[in-house]
């Protein structure tokens, strides 16, 4: 089965922040986007995220909120099924 990649914005703040979720604790906070689109998450020298909140460590794709993911999964629903229909 081969990966199939479908581009995603997420909104940000006012402030220009986005929401995030610790995976241990689920306790969200807010950051500035790591990186811009495209080729950028290549190139990122940022391994991994630390929580403000308990301290613990994970890469930084781990963080979504349960809203992203439901928002990613929806996307993904339109985009690769709804075709198939």
């Amino acid at each position: 089965m081969s990966e199939v990649k479908i581009p995603m914005r997420l909104p940000l703040d006012s402030d220009g922040f986005l929401r995030r979720e610790c995976p241990y604790c689920k306790r969200e906070f807010k950051m500035f986007p790591l990186e811009e689109q495209g080729e950028a998450e290549e190139k990122s020298v940022i391994v991994e995220l630390f929580c403000p909140y308990c301290g613990q460590s994970v890469g930084k794709k781990s963080w979504w909120t349960q809203e992203q993911l439901r928002y990613a999964k929806e996307i993904a629903l339109k985009k690769v099924l709804e075709p198939e229909l």
